[in-house]
């Protein structure tokens, strides 16, 4: 039993017989519309659980394409949700704010109405919960619109990055494909966001 069809199409490509779709949800008692906190700063997010691999969320890389987007630039900062037992490393720039705090379903809720859009950076998701609360709480997307994701999110939320498939890396290295974008593609993405 898997969330999506994309699931399922990778299951039957590698032989198994007997697969069936369930999507998965949200719980729109928590996760709804918010206006986003005025002000003179427009603020990306970004949110993953770095254990068993990490680097498939695409956090890092995130970091390094937010400040090649934005040298210097005041007017725009980058917030992460992650979790304590496997932290990023600590970034000198204080644009960049890491949360590594437990939040219930009202703490995160607040973390995404702090948001003025969410960056799914991820090289693939099974789903995307992140993803999914943050659009049911009125953000728009910025994704490569690949996996899971692809199930619930449109170009009509949000922005999307070119990405290609390619043989995965890091942890994830000769156990199969997702997908990835260039950084000139996510630094252009970026940029039109929050110019625009």
């Amino acid at each position: 039993i898997v969330p999506n069809a994309f699931n399922a199409a990778c299951l039957s490509a590698v032989g198994v017989k007997s697969v069936r779709t369930v999507p998965l949800g949200i719980d729109l008692n928590h996760f709804h519309f918010q206006p986003p906190v005025r002000g003179d700063v427009f603020v990306f997010g970004a949110a993953g659980r770095l254990a068993h691999g990490g680097c498939r969320k695409g956090l890092d890389a995130l970091v390094q394409q937010f400040q090649t987007a934005f040298p210097g630039r005041s007017d725009v900062a980058l917030h992460i949700k992650t979790w304590s037992d496997v932290p990023l490393r600590p970034f000198e720039d204080p644009r960049i704010q890491v949360t590594t705090d437990r939040l219930d379903e009202a703490g995160l809720r607040e973390w995404y109405r702090g948001l003025h859009a969410f960056v799914d950076a991820s090289h693939c998701e099974g789903w995307g919960f992140h993803v999914h609360e943050a659009m049911a709480c009125g953000r728009p997307v910025i994704s490569m619109g690949v996996g899971g994701v692809a199930e619930f999110w449109t170009e009509e939320c949000g922005w999307k990055v070119p990405s290609r498939m390619v043989p995965a890396s890091g942890l994830y290295q000769n156990h199969g494909h997702w997908f990835a974008a260039s950084t000139d593609d996510w630094v252009r993405t970026l940029r039109r966001v929050a110019d625009h």
